[in-house]
């Protein structure tokens, strides 16, 4: 899942690639060793729309309102300048 993740990411961010697109996501997935048929149709599943669902409802209750946003533990980052300090303050090292 995190080499899929970075693919996505440098797909929307590095190459500003359209990542709502099935062949973006498609060609993320093939560059990560992964089959994209069964994870698409996967994807495109009940159980997967009503997870979404779900995950959207906390995402609006935590005030999420951009991506990326990270949260770790309480804590809330926005934004891909902010990637290397969530990361600093999941392993314990906030700088502040």
């Amino acid at each position: 899942m995190p080499a899929f993740i970075r693919e996505v990411y440098r797909a929307n961010f590095e190459y500003d690639f359209d990542i709502s697109s099935r062949e973006v996501i498609t060609h993320c997935l093939q560059n990560v060793g992964q089959p994209p048929e069964g994870i698409l149709l996967a994807a495109e599943s009940v159980d997967a729309k009503q997870q979404l669902r779900k995950q959207t409802e906390r995402a609006q209750q935590l005030d999420i309102f951009g991506a990326p946003t990270l949260l770790v533990g309480d804590e809330l980052f926005w934004g891909n300048d902010r990637l290397e300090t969530a990361i600093e303050w999941a392993v314990g090292k906030p700088d502040n």
